[in-house]
């Protein structure tokens, strides 16, 4: 069985029928973006990814590689980028953690990496909630976005999209980038709150003040587009 249940045989009609369509991403952002992106950003771009954990599981950027786009992958995870090198040689691959303060840290590692963390509550949430807990710490040292991108991001280079995905980080991440420096043509963060509540989001509210407007709100994450260039759909 797949992780859709289903028999090898159904599976592989699905694969191969041409009405189907592929996603990487955990709730399909990478489709959504696509599909945005095609009128509107000619020819392959750019993208930053911050907590890529993985070159392809749970990959909000492995698809648009796939279409000759290239970027930034970042994780805080120690060794994390081997499998980034070997799948993805075309990017830039970063072990960093990223925040608003540079500061130690300690990185909570877990069994299934999609949710190693370096933020205690959500720890203390996952030992409560779930029967996942983590199997080693690190201390790790923090950086800022916009450092990051300063020394990483090349010359003359602009961001098409900037994806977050940080276990409850994602604001002290977005707070730490230069919104006038780099300036992502759109961005997606992970923020579960119920699209009933986007408006009383921290990261909703952040993201309008910079001049963003969201386009999709998906049960872990939300999607936001630079108002600037596109006011309305």
């Amino acid at each position: 069985m797949n992780s859709l249940g289903l028999d090898d045989g159904a599976y592989l009609e699905i694969a191969a029928s041409p009405y189907a369509r592929l996603s990487f991403a955990q709730e399909a952002e990478d489709l959504i973006f696509a599909d945005w992106f095609a009128t509107r950003i000619p020819g392959p771009g750019f993208y930053v990814d911050i907590g890529a954990y993985h070159p392809q599981r749970f990959s909000n950027t492995y698809i648009f590689y796939l279409m000759g786009w290239r970027g930034i992958n970042v994780d805080a995870t120690p060794g994390s980028m081997g499998r980034f090198h070997q799948r993805r040689p075309g990017d830039i691959n970063l072990e960093y953690a990223v925040s608003d303060n540079a500061e130690n840290l300690t990185h909570f590692i877990f069994e299934d990496g999609a949710l190693n963390t370096v933020d205690p509550k959500r720890v203390r949430y996952l030992e409560a909630a779930t029967s996942y807990r983590p199997v080693e710490t690190r201390i790790v040292t923090t950086i800022r976005l916009d450092e990051l991108l300063e020394r990483h991001l090349p010359r003359g280079q602009g961001i098409d999209f900037l994806t977050v995905d940080v276990e409850d980080m994602d604001e002290r991440v977005l707070r730490s980038n230069d919104w006038i420096r780099f300036r992502p043509a759109a961005v997606i963060a992970e923020d579960r709150v119920s699209i009933r509540d986007i408006r009383s989001s921290m990261i909703d509210q952040f993201l309008g003040g910079e001049g963003y407007r969201p386009i999709a709100k998906l049960p872990r994450s939300a999607l936001y587009v630079d108002a600037r260039r596109w006011p309305s759909d």
